[in-house]
């Protein structure tokens, strides 16, 4: 989990309440024993629920423990609901480091490709652990855009979801992220230092 960005795994430890050391980013005895709380926890919240695909499941246990809750709730409903049909759903994306959001931004930017996020570090929901996208597969290849996308969005609504594709600025129907944590602004300021993002 975040193995590139400690300084990242400690502040979202320390919001969790699993890390009582520095801030600091240096690995050591603290750090580690934070992460293996995590993942127990994870794990917990795992066999309590359904497991899915391995892509689905390694972004599933990045996520907040509350949003992993809502997260394997969400892919069972529509799992559920058939509202796909032979189409299949992944979880593809879920937190990201502020260092990760940077390479993303950068894309259409300093580096080739088309725009992919007006979101800069910090100033995604997916840099807090509450946001997650989907995938549609049919027979292994990737729908980039499909009118199935907003059945999975009534779907995740149902659940309580805030979905992407209900927003005006820029509308993105594969996200899903809990609904009323406060602002971007808010959220980053909680993580920075450490507090907690949830009750």
């Amino acid at each position: 989990m975040f193995a590139d960005d400690i300084l990242f795994q400690q502040r979202f430890l320390t919001g969790l309440g699993l890390y009582d050391g520095e801030l600091d980013g240096v690995f050591g005895p603290k750090t580690a024993a934070g992460l293996s709380k995590f993942e127990a926890i994870s794990d917990e919240i795992a066999e309590r629920n359904n497991r899915f695909d391995q892509r689905t499941e390694s972004c599933i246990v990045t996520l907040h423990p509350k949003a992993q809750e809502l997260a394997r709730k969400f892919m069972d409903s529509v799992k559920q609901s058939a509202v796909l049909g032979n189409v299949v759903i992944k979880i593809v994306s879920g937190t990201r480091t502020y260092k990760e959001q940077a390479e993303i931004f950068a894309q259409g930017r300093t580096k080739p490709g088309p725009i992919v996020t007006k979101a800069g570090p910090g100033h995604s929901n997916h840099n807090f652990g509450i946001a997650w996208d989907v995938g549609l597969f049919d027979d292994g290849d990737f729908l980039e855009d499909s009118p199935l996308y907003k059945k999975v969005g009534k779907v995740g609504k149902a659940q309580g979801l805030e979905w992407g594709g209900d927003w005006a600025s820029i509308q993105d129907e594969p996200h899903f992220q809990v609904r009323d944590v406060g602002s971007v602004a808010d959220l980053r300021g909680k993580f920075e230092n450490g507090e907690a993002l949830m009750a």
